[in-house]
């Protein structure tokens, strides 16, 4: 990739990179989304745990609790990552939904919303 933009990269510098061992946070990541998936993952019975309804900051302090020391920011980029989500107490309910193909009534008024110039340089005078 970076030899098609016509940057030089060496041969040895892209095996060492295959064969790099995972770093500590890729190691710390993979531990805590295992932790995380068995409480938001469904068992064999296909159900989940009630821990499955924590936000991120729920959970963050439910891991605190189990001794789990992470950091609040972790927790929210891996449920955000594997696509994880509390339970949200507020529902939108949309009841209309426009139809973008819906024929539009014609503008029976003509009313003419450009505005001719700014409103700022046309300062009302007061009559003295």
């Amino acid at each position: 990739m970076l030899c098609e933009r016509g940057v030089p990269i060496a041969p040895r510098t892209f095996y060492a990179w295959v064969t790099r061992a995972p770093s500590k946070r890729a190691l710390w990541d993979a531990t805590i989304t295992e932790i995380l998936a068995g409480y938001y993952e469904p068992d064999e019975d296909g159900r989940k745990k009630p821990e499955s309804l924590y936000g991120s900051l729920t959970m963050w302090a439910h891991l605190q609790r189990e001794g789990i020391p992470v950091a609040k920011s972790t927790v929210e980029r891996l449920m955000r990552r594997n696509g994880w989500q509390g339970v949200r107490r507020c529902k939108k309910v949309r009841t209309t939904i426009a139809d973008p193909d819906a024929v539009r009534p014609p503008d029976l008024v003509d009313r003419q919303f450009g505005v001719s110039a700014p409103t700022c340089c046309s300062l009302p005078t007061s009559p003295t």
